[in-house]
């Protein structure tokens, strides 16, 4: 019926006029996008006038279906220029298109021509913000586009229907434009769709090339370069040629096949690997020593090259000099295996690696455990610098008479092992008489050195750690045969160091003793008793031979919270003497002789009967010599008021009882 009523050739050939027209917007949109940014305002110019005149053409070339009703595709013109022109370009193409509809066509319909101008405008502005279907694809979108566009062009030509011819006229138009002007839409959109999309991609390549170049050429210690799926280069920076001409002799250039200058094949096996990884869109990273430079490491980063859309399309590579990092990690990896005094591994290292040694090939593996003696004493008694002496005359004793290729190992802080494989244990005990008989001369600080040994082997599956076992017993037996006599003549001799660099102590220590032998007898002490109590007194202050220069009592006596080390020589002077046979009944004596009666002393704060009995007696005359015989004038008493300080403090600082004897033996002239 459509047919029957209106004139299909003319309306076919004014349609496809404005066809014509709709497509040149196309090519303007090509030159459009091919301007500089530079000049984008006159570019959007220039634009939005060629789009105003391609709709006067429109409108030129309309079918007047009846007065203000004029079937063109002047709509679509505007919608799909709005869909991919700027709002300038459409502002300006707008105000020509109604300026000629009013001032040239005029006529009726010209508000319906207007509004339609105006919104097939800002439907194509607008579209991209308000459109939320992504998942939809671009022919729905655009046949949904060119359909709402004409809808509301049908309803803006409503006002118009006054007569019924009007009314027929509009009916026979509806169906063909909802179904020609959105497939004309779709039609217009697509080419310009697909030169937007490469003009996006052509831009973002651009750039990418740019930031690619970027930090090519920015870092100064990076090697970088970057290849095609084919391994050729698509750039490089020039760190990158210096490394190829110096290690490969190569000379470099764009699309040069990467690969064919890699000589060596564990290279070229490693970074065909390494690119093929990236080629699938996985980065990766190694590090490598070069073949043809030993001892110099690089680190390589391969990251997959991609497009806008993600699509990789190469590869870059990021490639520096890690030769110090390597160097300093390595270190802490020998550190942390290696104790750092001797050279020797560690029990990390023991732990971690044993496995390795415990097996057949390697039995029969002897073990040897070596525990030097007294090394604490020594380090409390003549400083840690003795100690460490004696720590590497022993090893070096050790590495000196057994074979390099044995493990050395440190276990403790005096505990050493050595494991031997293939070594038969008459061997092994070989071994530990030459370092004993090596040893047998030297001497720290006129102490003759002791280690003890206990060694064991394995033959058989047994556990490892029954071998163990059974040296650690073996040496244990040895140091009990010789441990006590020489740890006391090890007191005597750190006694007679410590009196001779400090004759002030000596003095003080000899009239401690005097007073204390007065007080014990007016104590009624046994000779037992008092031989103990005379052995404090000459003791009491031993443990200040751990530091470098001596200080008062007085220093002591006035000491504040905050000074440690008067405190910190009471727990030196009990190791020391609690390693003694001969001394260490008096060695928590010598720990607690600081102690307060009240508990506010040190080092552990006893109080009252709590403190040991000697302790407490000690504390009274070392008080008393401090305050009347020694150092510093500003704080040295008379007897008189050193006896009233101490009445003063009876009951707080000092045992009452014991101030009672103090006193009266001081009163009744004993001392």
């Amino acid at each position: 019926m459509f047919f029957n009523l209106i004139p299909v050739s003319e309306i076919a050939l004014k349609i496809i006029g404005n066809i014509l027209v709709l497509f040149a917007i196309s090519y303007l949109y090509v030159i459009n996008s091919m301007f500089s940014k530079k000049r984008l305002v006159i570019q959007q110019i220039i634009s939005g006038i060629l789009i105003g005149v391609a709709a006067i053409l429109v409108n030129m070339d309309s079918y007047q279906a009846s007065p203000g009703i004029a079937f063109n595709t002047q709509s679509v013109l505007y919608s799909i220029s709005g869909l991919f022109f700027s709002p300038i370009a459409m502002f300006i193409s707008v105000l020509m298109g109604i300026a000629f509809r009013i001032f040239v066509i005029g006529g009726p319909g010209i508000l319906s021509s207007c509004l339609i101008i105006v919104f097939s405008a800002a439907i194509g502005l607008l579209w991209t913000r308000i459109w939320r279907f992504k998942k939809i694809n671009k022919i729905g979108e655009y046949i949904l586009f060119g359909f709402i566009v004409q809808f509301i062009v049908i309803l803006a030509y409503l006002p118009l229907v006054t007569t019924v011819a009007a009314f027929d006229n509009i009916k026979n138009f509806i169906l063909p434009s909802l179904i020609l002007f959105p497939l004309l839409s779709f039609l217009a959109c697509l080419p310009l769709y697909f030169q937007k999309e490469r003009t996006d991609y052509l831009r973002d390549i651009e750039q990418q090339q740019l930031n690619l170049r970027a930090s090519i050429d920015a870092p100064n210690e990076l090697e970088v370069y970057s290849l095609d799926p084919n391994y050729r280069y698509l750039s490089f920076n020039r760190l990158h040629v210096q490394g190829m001409k110096k290690y490969f002799d190569a000379d470099i250039k764009i699309n040069d096949n990467f690969l064919k200058d890699i000589s060596s094949p564990v290279a070229l096996s490693r970074l065909k690997l390494h690119i093929d990884t990236a080629l699938t869109g996985k980065s990766s990273k190694v590090t490598f020593e070069l073949e043809k430079a030993p001892g110099v490491f690089f680190e390589e980063h391969f990251l997959p090259l991609r497009d806008p859309k993600g699509k990789v399309i190469g590869v870059t590579v990021y490639t520096h000099d890690v030769t110090e990092r390597q160097i300093y990690e390595h270190q802490i990896l020998e550190n942390s295996y290696h104790d750092v005094l001797t050279g020797f591994c560690n029990r990390r290292y023991l732990t971690e690696h044993l496995a390795e040694l415990d097996c057949p090939a390697n039995f029969p593996l002897s073990l040897i455990i070596a525990d030097i003696n007294d090394l604490k004493l020594i380090n409390d008694g003549f400083g840690h610098d003795a100690g460490d002496k004696l720590l590497l005359e022993v090893t070096s004793a050790m590495t000196k008479i057994i074979p390099a290729d044995n493990w050395f190992v440190r276990t403790g802080g005096d505990e050493f092992m050595v494991l031997l494989p293939k070594t038969p244990i008459d061997e092994t005990r070989k071994f530990i008489d030459l370092i004993l008989n090596e040893l047998s001369t030297k001497t720290i600080d006129t102490i003759k050195i002791s280690v003890a040994f206990g060694v064991a082997v394995k033959n058989s599956d047994i556990e490892i750690a029954k071998v163990f076992t059974a040296a650690e017993k073996e040496m244990y037996e040895t140091k009990f045969l010789k441990v006590h006599k020489r740890q006391n003549d090890l007191v005597k001799k750190i006694t007679d160091k410590f009196f001779a660099s400090h004759p002030e102590e000596e003095r003080h220590a000899e009239r401690v003793a005097t007073i204390a032998n007065i007080i014990g007898e007016r104590l009624e002490m046994n000779r037992f008793e008092l031989e103990s109590l005379q052995n404090l007194a000459r003791l009491h202050n031993i443990g200040k031979i751990g530091f470098d220069h001596a200080y008062s009592e007085k220093d002591e006596i006035w000491a504040t919270d905050n000074q440690e080390a008067p405190k910190k020589h009471v727990e030196i002077g009990y190791h020391i003497l609690a390693s003694s046979t001969d001394y260490s009944d008096i060695a928590g004596d010598v720990l607690s002789h600081h102690e307060r009666f009240d508990g506010l002393g040190y080092p552990c704060g006893l109080q009252g009967e709590k403190i040991p009995y000697r302790s407490r007696i000690i504390a009274i005359i070392n008080f008393f010599d401090a305050k009347t015989a020694m150092g510093d004038s500003s704080h040295t008493m008379n007897r008189k008021d050193a006896i009233e300080e101490i009445k003063k403090n009876s009951g707080s600082q000092f045992d009452p009882k014991l101030v009672q004897v103090f006193i009266d033996a001081c009163q009744a002239g004993l001392f």
